[in-house]
């Protein structure tokens, strides 16, 4: 026999010769011992716990899907603004020295897009970029998911239509460009900018 099978033999024997009055003794001195609770789940407990798991999870997934979009402006300053889910602006980049000096006192973050732009153009208009000699914007906007890109396109129209300046649309053109090679018509767009620029 091995060393550990008798130890275990001896420590089960044990225990039919040697009584258990450890609680006896501690009662006697009026000692109470602590005793360990047990974790205890039940199904209920069990169920909730499942369920927050799997909704955590659903929660993680919907988020990542929603990866954010981005709207180029370019007055003369040329700006780029990153758009969350809820339309609301999260970043604020400036592609010019020109973009910065407009950007540089408007607070655009956790804006709707539809008030950052009217500020842009407001501004732009102050500064004088925005004037008889070039009344037109180019708003450009790029998004993973189609709809969101078409709907951040009716917003943007919507304002710059309120605020009476020229804009650029997606002609059909590029859209048939976007069409063929599986991408969204404002990265079509930038497709060809960037092409141009080489």
């Amino acid at each position: 026999m091995k060393k550990s099978e008798i130890k275990k033999q001896l420590i089960s024997e044990s225990k039919d010769f040697v009584p258990d009055i450890k609680d006896e003794i501690y009662s006697s001195v009026g000692y109470v011992p602590k005793t360990k609770q047990k974790l205890s789940f039940n199904l209920k407990t069990s169920l909730a716990l499942l369920f927050l798991f799997i909704l955590s999870l659903f929660v993680i997934l919907i988020t990542g899907n929603n990866a954010n979009s981005i709207v180029l402006v370019e007055i003369n300053p040329a700006i780029e603004l990153e758009v969350n889910s809820y339309n609301k602006v999260v970043a604020i980049k400036p592609l010019n020295v020109d973009g910065y000096f407009l950007v540089e006192n408007l607070d655009l973050k956790r804006l709707p897009i539809n008030e950052a732009i009217e500020k842009i153009v407001d501004q732009a208009n102050l500064d004088g970029y925005i004037n008889e000699e070039n009344e037109t914007v180019n708003v450009i906007t790029a998004s993973r998911n189609e709809k969101r890109e078409e709907k951040l396109n009716t917003i943007i129209e919507t304002v710059l239509e309120k605020k009476a300046v020229q804009y650029v649309r997606n002609t059909e053109e590029v859209k048939q460009e976007a069409k063929e090679n599986n991408v969204s018509p404002g990265r079509m767009l930038i497709i060809k900018r960037a092409i141009a620029i080489d």
